[in-house]
């Protein structure tokens, strides 16, 4: 029998292994992973002498003053001045400024100040006169929209006195204007039955060949005597031109029709001017309005250079500051505006 006193423990061999392990750890080398953090500069960067890095030092600091100072200077010109000398001639030289540039403004004004139209009294007919000639008289626009508006509707003036009652004529202006008033008066009907049978049918063939030149074609106009072919497309073409005519002596600027001709169809010929086409000075191009007859263009030019300063033309009175357009162009031109 073995002594139980002399029997090694169970597991007695683990014991120096346990140990060793113990003493391992104690010391800190059973840790598996274990990893050296010491920083070192790798051998491709230079390494700084102590000179030279307080020679970078100083630099830094140099830099770091001439910022501070650009600073401090920028914040100085920014900063106001307090010189009330200085501020005040300041003041004074922009008082004067202002008012020199207002007298030369206001001196410029009074030069080019479009002055109203005196009033320039002639003899005339209330029912053939155009709005220009109106206007030339003295009449206001109201009155002469009014004179229009009357003669528009087939209204005619049999008399003077029946041309004083014009809705917004004064009786002052009335009687100012009275000698000069020419009306042609009708030939009665009882003058015309003792007429020879040659005159009789002299006014039955009036009558009968009235022409309208704003709507008549080519074979209505060939109808008038001395009238053919050309001389009726000339008139039609000239028409079409024009926008229409206003009265029958426009035909004659063609330069196609003579006198001799016109004076012969004269009495046949008659006007709607209702039927003129006007052109929109507000919307229209240079272009189009330089295909007018009586437009040039530099006429155009000046009427497109008015219009976006004034921003809309009102009246005909708008165009007469312009030196392209003469008191005759306005005349002619007035009937074939639209203002709108």
């Amino acid at each position: 029998m073995h002594d139980v006193s002399t029997t090694p423990p169970r597991h007695s061999f683990l014991t120096p292994y346990f140990k060793g392990l113990l003493s391992n750890v104690m010391s800190k080398k059973a840790l598996p992973l274990q990893y050296d953090f010491k920083f070192e500069i790798p051998s491709y960067m230079p390494r700084l002498q102590h000179r030279e890095k307080i020679g970078v030092v100083m630099l830094l600091i140099v830099l770091l003053v001439i910022l501070l100072l650009t600073i401090l200077l920028q914040r100085r010109t920014l900063a106001p001045t307090n010189n009330v000398e200085n501020d005040t001639t300041f003041i004074h030289t922009v008082e004067k400024f202002d008012t020199t540039e207002q007298a030369q403004t206001t001196h410029w004004q009074s030069e080019h100040k479009t002055q109203p139209p005196q009033p320039k009294l002639f003899q005339f007919n209330p029912n053939t006169i155009d709005s220009c000639g109106l206007t030339q008289l003295g009449l206001s626009k109201f009155v002469v929209t009014n004179i229009l508006k009357y003669r528009r509707k087939g209204g005619t003036y049999y008399s003077a006195e029946q041309f004083g009652h014009t809705y917004g004529l004064d009786s002052a202006t009335f009687n100012q204007l009275l000698p000069y008033i020419i009306i042609e008066e009708k030939k009665p009907l009882a003058e015309t039955q003792h007429d020879t049978p040659a005159q009789a049918t002299f006014h039955t063939e009036e009558r009968c060949t009235i022409v309208e030149i704003n709507t008549a074609d080519t074979t209505l106009l060939q109808q008038l005597k001395g009238i053919g072919s050309y001389r009726a497309n000339v008139i039609v073409r000239y028409r079409n031109e024009l926008g229409g005519y206003v009265s029958t002596e426009q035909i004659c600027e063609t330069k196609k029709i003579p006198n001799d001709v016109f004076e012969t169809i004269a009495p046949f010929l008659t006007v709607d001017a209702t039927k003129v086409q006007k052109l929109k000075i507000n919307k229209a191009s240079v272009d189009r309005l330089r295909r007018h007859p009586y437009i040039n263009y530099y006429q155009a030019r000046a009427i497109i250079n008015l219009r976006r300063e004034k921003q809309h033309i009102s009246n005909i009175f708008d165009l007469l500051p312009l030196e392209e357009f003469s008191n005759d162009d306005l005349q002619r031109l007035e009937p074939y505006f639209d203002f709108e």
